[in-house]
C-alpha cells in the first residue's frame, strides 16, 4: 500500500486552510427591506409607479401606493434608488442614493423596514367653472378657455363646466358677446392661475344694456310750411 509524502500531505491541509479562511473573509449580501409610498403632495395614494434599485426592477405600486421590496447588498454599500410615476405625473424626485444600513431597534422590538416616498404631481390639473351672470339677456352666452368655446351659460345666465389646465399657468376665461352687441361690458375676461390641487373658479358678472343714443325730434310737414323765411328789402 502506497503512502502520501509528509510534505505533499501538508501542502494538501494547507491549501484547504487557505481556501476556507479566504471563503469566510469574503461577506455575503444581506437582504434590507424597504417599503415605496407613492402620493400626491395632498397625500392621495398613487398606483402605478415603478421603481429599480441600481437598475433592478422592484415593482411598482399597488391600489393603496404601497411597494414592498427587498435591496440586496453589503452593509454600508450605497444603492441608487429609481422612481417613475406612472404618465399623467411629473416624479418629483426620480433617483436618490440610499447607504444600507442596519436599524439597532431597542431590546424586545424589532426593526422595521426603511420608509421612502415619491411624490408624484399630476401634469394638469381639474379646474370646475361656475359662472354666475346676472343683468340683461345674460343667457345663451359661449365660453371661451384658451380661444375655444367650452360651453355656454344657461338662460338664467348660470353655467358649470369642467375642464383641465397645467398648474402654475394664467388660465384666461372669456365670456363672449360677440353676438349681442347690446350688451356691456364686451367680451369680458376673468384670469386664473391653478395650483397644485383641483380648483373651483367662480366667475361672477354683471351686464347692462348698451345706451340707446337720444336723436332729436324731427320737425312737422306744418312746422316746416310755417317756419319763417328771410324776406328781401329793396
Amino acid at each position: 500500500m502506497r503512502t502520501r509524502s509528509p510534505m505533499i500531505a501538508r501542502a494538501a491541509v494547507l491549501s484547504l486552510l487557505a481556501a476556507c479562511s479566504c471563503s469566510e473573509a469574503v461577506p455575503q449580501p444581506e437582504r434590507f427591506a424597504v417599503v415605496l409610498r407613492a402620493e400626491r403632495a395632498s397625500g392621495e395614494a398613487i398606483a402605478g409607479a415603478r421603481a429599480w434599485a441600481d437598475g433592478r426592477a422592484l415593482g411598482a405600486t399597488s391600489e393603496l401606493g404601497v411597494l414592498r421590496a427587498e435591496l440586496h447588498g453589503r452593509e454600508g454599500t450605497a444603492v441608487e434608488l429609481t422612481a417613475a410615476c406612472p404618465p399623467a405625473y411629473r416624479t418629483e424626485q426620480p433617483a436618490r442614493r440610499l447607504v444600507l444600513r442596519r436599524v439597532r431597534a431597542p431590546a424586545g422590538a424589532r426593526a422595521g423596514p426603511l420608509q421612502l416616498t415619491v411624490h408624484c404631481q399630476p401634469l394638469e390639473r381639474a379646474a370646475a367653472i361656475v359662472v354666475l351672470a346676472t343683468g340683461r339677456h345674460a343667457g345663451a352666452l359661449p365660453i371661451r378657455v384658451r380661444g375655444e368655446i367650452v360651453g355656454q351659460t344657461e338662460s338664467d345666465g348660470s353655467a358649470h363646466v369642467l375642464i383641465s389646465a397645467a398648474p402654475h399657468a394664467p388660465l384666461r376665461v372669456e365670456l363672449d358677446t360677440s353676438a349681442r352687441p347690446d350688451l356691456r361690458p364686451r367680451n369680458p375676461v376673468h384670469t386664473f392661475q391653478l395650483d397644485e390641487e383641483d380648483r373651483i373658479l367662480l366667475i361672477e358678472q354683471h351686464f347692462v344694456g348698451a345706451a340707446t343714443p337720444v336723436r332729436p325730434p324731427r320737425p312737422s310737414a306744418q312746422a316746416l310750411r310755417t317756419t319763417e323765411r328771410p324776406q328781401r328789402i329793396d
